[in-house]
């Protein structure tokens, strides 16, 4: 949805021609950026893929624009709370909410959970699975539902269960069942285990922010980071004209609450691009002062570069000022010849007047009435 709405603005109102592109793993869209293939990416989590994001942005391979006060959290949250007197419990034993290591520990813990096959029943779809190392010496039942393999704080939730001797497995169920699942265990009052974060879109018109995160030593669980864009460096060439872009994705800015009131959309409209476009009608005053043009402001009289450039800022202006020129100097040739080649030179008036005087009388003397003839004419040299 954010990304719809940074392309809208960039198409309508700066006039650029814009593509969306998806289905790429966060190392894919770092390395993309950093090729050019992609230009701007509009969120990404720098914690979530730390050597990825150190390895491109410290190079300056792909360039690296924090949102001021947009953060994120991602980790492990529960269907429903494990304490009897919360409101969004589903069990009445008051006891049973420590963290989760020693709640796994117990016989309780184990059977409190549902699995894919619990949730799905036999036509369960067929996951990847990650196992922990203390499975080998004790049989997990317990899944944890991830997404994907790649691309969701990629290796953190499985380096998190090993860290903790967490005795249950991982299982990847890409978006929509991931959503599915969630949706099912919260709706029936189950216990689910679950990788997600926020701002996320509402899973099925739940915020992740409506559920219990699950209970682990602060020192180990995933911390808050502050959110980013991305983008291609070459934007800031002057070869291909992307300053305007530059500065659109520089000053592009959202808040908590714009991914709420984004979250709101989707649900209401089940439709990423008309939430954000009813976003944008709403929000008028939050893209309108990015609508810049900074790139033809800096154009001095005839694409002229500084000194220490290369002369004509593209090929294409060499071409058109020279164009240019060649009109103005054939006009000039022109006016020259016409003033000075085509000169028109005036007859003798005395011989005009002779011969007018001569075709006046006519050939029929005085008294018959013949008429005359009248000649003019005009000579050129």
């Amino acid at each position: 949805m954010v990304t719809a709405a940074a392309a809208m603005v960039l198409s309508q109102k700066l006039g650029f021609t814009v593509k969306l592109e998806e289905g790429r793993t966060s190392q894919q869209v770092y390395q993309a950026l950093a090729d050019g293939e992609l230009h701007m990416a509009f969120e990404v989590w720098p914690e979530s893929n730390l050597a990825t994001f150190k390895q491109f942005t410290q190079k300056r391979s792909v360039e690296h624009v924090p949102y001021a006060t947009l953060f994120g959290r991602s980790g492990i949250f529960e269907s429903c709370s494990r304490s009897g007197s919360a409101a969004d419990s589903c069990t009445e034993n008051k006891d049973t909410n420590p963290i989760l290591r020693d709640f796994l520990d117990s016989e309780a813990g184990v059977k409190h959970y549902a699995t894919v096959k619990d949730i799905f029943g036999e036509q369960h779809p067929n996951v990847a699975v990650f196992t922990p190392s203390v499975c080998k010496e004790r049989n997990c039942t317990v899944e944890i539902f991830h997404i994907a393999e790649l691309g969701y704080d990629e290796g953190k939730v499985e380096e998190l269960v090993e860290l903790l001797g967490i005795p249950a497995k991982v299982v990847y169920l890409g978006e929509i069942n991931h959503t599915e699942a969630i949706w099912q265990a919260y709706a029936q009052r189950r216990g689910g285990l679950f990788y997600s974060y926020y701002p996320n879109a509402n899973q099925n018109g739940v915020s992740v922010l409506e559920l219990p995160r699950a209970k682990i030593a602060p020192g180990l669980d995933f911390d808050a980071q502050q959110l980013a864009k991305l983008a291609w460096p070459g934007l800031q060439s002057l070869d291909v004209r992307g300053q305007d872009a530059w500065q659109f994705i520089k000053g592009f800015e959202l808040e908590q609450k714009d991914y709420v009131e984004l979250g709101r959309l989707h649900d209401l409209f089940d439709d990423p691009q008309r939430a954000a476009c009813e976003w944008l009608g709403s929000n008028r005053a939050a893209w309108e002062k990015l609508v810049r043009f900074p790139e033809r402001k800096r154009q001095p009289l005839m694409c002229a570069l500084p000194a220490n450039e290369k002369g004509f800022c593209t090929s294409s202006y060499i071409i058109g000022w020279a164009l240019f020129f060649l009109q103005l100097i054939t006009g000039l040739a022109l006016c020259v010849y016409a003033r000075f080649g085509l000169k028109y030179v005036l007859p003798n008036a005395k011989e005009d007047r002779r011969l007018l005087e001569q075709a006046m009388k006519g050939g029929g003397g005085g008294g018959g009435g013949g008429g005359g003839k009248f000649v003019l004419y005009w000579e050129w040299q």
